[in-house]
């Protein structure tokens, strides 16, 4: 069909994340920013400290209620 534009699939893409603390790269096919988030916002009162993360138990939990991966995005601000 002539001028129909193709669906955007943000999965056919990618983007590389780094973590704001060690300087680490990591490659997500999609990106983060369709994604669904949990957010948490410490204000100036964290740690820089790169092996912080969330509870194995937690990620355990949303990745089986969601039936997705979950990953982690830190960011400093």
């Amino acid at each position: 069909m002539r001028g129909v534009q193709p669906t955007f699939d943000p999965a056919k893409g990618g983007a590389i994340l780094t973590n704001p603390f060690d300087r680490t790269k990591t490659q997500a096919r999609g990106g983060a920013a369709y994604r669904f988030a949990l957010k948490v916002d410490c204000g100036k009162c964290f740690v820089a400290d790169p092996g912080l993360a969330f509870a194995p138990e937690l990620v355990s939990l949303v990745e089986e209620e969601f039936g997705r991966e979950f990953f982690e995005v830190g960011a400093v601000y």
